[in-house]
């Protein structure tokens, strides 16, 4: 019996050892879980993108840097380089942008937001007192010459609405080069900034929103069905297109007469947006443009090429009773006009 009891001992003692330790493990708290992460208002991230224009504007990169994610990525839309991929990566390549005009900024007029996605149209103005990157990557010599014209910016935000995880630019560099005085075709006149403060529409997600949502989706129906008439309806009689690769704006006439003359020159042409969302009294759209130039335009005094082309467009487009009253579209023409072979 001693035996038995000198074997059993020292295991109750490893027993009550071990619920002793066992005990006073459980007895202490619970590590506290992480704070959930906090989700910014629409008028937080409004503010932000506002803010982010203008450390872009100050070059101040240190903050500047922290408008992206780490791994965000951000395009010059069919332009070159197309999409830079990463926080220091996008940071390196505006400081090149910058070096070729040091005074440059984006006065922004109009940011809109709808959850996750925000557009602005802004005016980008600067002078050309330094190198800029040629389409070699040589440099370009400076032209000193003064630019001012109209862009599309489109960003998407993470989560939480507190960072941008990819956003794109849309500029035609047919304007910018004419007002460098490097390309002779016409272009629109350099503007100036006028200090005024942007217009801020934020989404409702409203019966109102949901009109001219469910109008742009009428509008690209009857462009694609190549259908002028049904078009015609759907646009205000004070209505206005500033196409930025135009040189000019066009009333109601004038544009549909266009739209007509784009159907005899792309027969086969399809317009298809990818992403459509509403703020206010504004739809913009993302999406692309494809066809075959198989007709003259007589418009541009050009021939038919027989050229087939795609690009990607922005359009912002602005209602008043269920119909469009202003309408910009951003797309890059110098692009598009390297696609027909036009020089």
């Amino acid at each position: 019996m001693r035996f038995v009891s000198t074997i059993r001992r020292p295991s109750i003692l490893l027993s009550l050892g071990t619920v002793v330790i066992l005990a006073g493990a459980c007895s202490e708290p619970a590590p506290a879980p992480p704070p959930a992460p906090v989700v910014k208002s629409p008028q937080e991230r409004a503010q932000f993108y506002q803010d982010c224009w203008n450390r872009f504007n100050d070059k101040a990169w240190d903050s500047f840097q922290n408008c992206y994610t780490t791994d965000a990525k951000s395009e010059s839309v069919d332009s070159n380089p197309a999409v830079v991929t990463g926080r220091a990566a996008i940071i390196e390549t505006a400081k090149q942008a910058a070096a070729g005009f040091p005074d440059r900024r984006g006065e922004v007029r109009l940011l809109l937001v709808n959850g996750s996605h925000g557009a602005t149209i802004a005016l980008y103005t600067g002078t050309n007192t330094g190198p800029m990157p040629g389409p070699d990557g040589k440099p370009v010599p400076p032209t000193n010459k003064p630019v001012g014209f109209l862009m599309a910016h489109t960003l998407e935000f993470d989560s939480t609405g507190s960072m941008a995880m990819s956003d794109a630019g849309y500029i035609d560099e047919g304007t910018l080069t004419a007002q460098l005085g490097v390309n002779p075709s016409p272009a629109r006149p350099v503007e100036k900034a006028t200090g005024a403060p942007a217009v801020v529409v934020l989404a409702k997600n409203d019966d109102t929103e949901r009109a001219n949502l469910a109008a742009t989706q009428a509008i690209f129906d009857a462009v694609n069905k190549h259908d002028v008439k049904a078009l015609e309806p759907h646009l205000a009689a004070s209505y206005k297109s500033i196409t930025i690769a135009s040189p000019t704006d066009l009333g109601k006439k004038e544009s549909l007469a266009g739209t007509k003359e784009m159907f005899g020159s792309f027969p086969d042409v399809k317009i298809t947006p990818t992403t459509t969302w509403a703020a206010g009294d504004y739809v913009v759209i993302y999406g692309t443009f494809e066809g075959t130039n198989t007709g003259d335009m007589p418009s541009m005094k050009m021939k038919k090429t027989g050229k087939h082309v795609i690009g990607r467009f922005c359009e912002i487009v602005k209602f008043e009773g269920g119909k469009a009253t202003d309408d910009y579209l951003f797309y890059n023409g110098a692009a598009f006009m390297a696609q027909l072979g036009v020089k």
